[in-house]
């Protein structure tokens, strides 16, 4: 599935979902109870991973994980 596919961790899915459900790093990292540098890095890594370079495509990228996840 997607998650495979892009190497996508558990927590990195996480992250990405909050993203769709429309928070912000620093909401994401108050919900997830991490830092916001640690969400940063994580973001950063799904950029890599999925060679996403907007937050635009990466809320689409969110969607698709979300309806993955379903």
């Amino acid at each position: 599935d997607f998650c495979k596919r892009y190497e996508i961790s558990p927590r990195e899915t996480d992250i990405v979902s909050e993203i769709c459900n429309g928070l912000s790093n620093k909401e994401i990292s108050e919900k997830l109870y991490i830092s916001l540098q640690t969400v940063k890095d994580h973001t950063h890594r799904i950029y890599i991973k999925t060679n996403v370079k907007s937050r635009v495509k990466r809320m689409n990228l969110a969607k698709e994980i979300v309806k993955e996840k379903a």
